[in-house]
């Protein structure tokens, strides 16, 4: 589970790698690709640091769609501080 005290640069990577694996699983360009990882890897990295998901992008026992987006609006509300 990703430290939700480490800076977010730390986690971004590994959230855009995850993300990018869920793009591919549908017929898409490479630009479409990247546009969707710039738009959606937040949410990738807020579900890590909530411990959501692994590392992998597997989801942990207790995740629901509501986990996911409170913690995303949890990240948001840190970041915007």
């Amino acid at each position: 589970m990703a430290d939700p005290s480490d800076p977010p640069d730390n986690i971004e990577p590994l959230a855009r790698a995850i993300t990018e694996q869920i793009a591919r699983r549908v017929p898409s360009t490479e630009a479409e690709i990247a546009a969707w990882v710039d738009g959606h890897w937040h949410c990738a990295a807020a579900e890590l640091e909530a411990g959501l998901i692994d590392e992998t992008g597997a989801k942990m026992p207790g995740y629901t769609v509501e986990a996911g987006l409170a913690a995303l609006r949890e990240r948001s509300a840190r970041l915007a501080r």
